[in-house]
């Protein structure tokens, strides 16, 4: 009975660091599509790249306009390295034409990072099955 609540604790621990990574670049990877499919395009301006680690991470604060002239600032749900990118540089933002603060900000909401925050949700998935399954063949 030892054997199996440690086999399930296992399975737990690597399921409580999987599943934050997996759910919120689901999230993050979902909304986006949403909105490029769905929403609005237009080009905003960068405002301000707030730091928000003390890992060198920031994230964008945007100001656009909306089709019926509605000036809007958002800011991204992602961070990443400041990059090239400075405060009043052109940044392409996808947004829902009825609630427009609901927006992803390209290079910043998109791309890379929530792709590996999905590769890492995986791999530790992966690592736990693995894991558990050998420790199931032991029993």
């Amino acid at each position: 009975m030892a054997g199996v609540l440690g086999v399930v604790a296992v399975g737990l621990v690597f399921a409580a660091i999987a599943v934050p990574f997996l759910g919120s670049a689901s999230l993050v990877i979902w909304r986006a599509g949403r909105l490029r499919r769905h929403g609005l395009a237009t080009t905003g301006s960068l405002v301000s790249l707030p730091r928000r680690s003390r890992s060198g991470l920031y994230s964008a604060v945007v100001r656009f306009r909306t089709r019926d002239g509605t000036v809007v600032t958002v800011e991204s749900t992602l961070t990443r390295r400041r990059g090239r990118l400075r405060p009043g540089d052109r940044v392409q933002v996808w947004y829902a034409p009825e609630h427009p603060h609901n927006a992803v900000v390209r290079k910043f909401d998109t791309g890379l990072p929530p792709l590996v925050f999905l590769s890492l949700g995986f791999g530790v998935t992966a690592i736990g099955i693995v894991v558990v399954r050998s420790l199931i063949d032991r029993l």
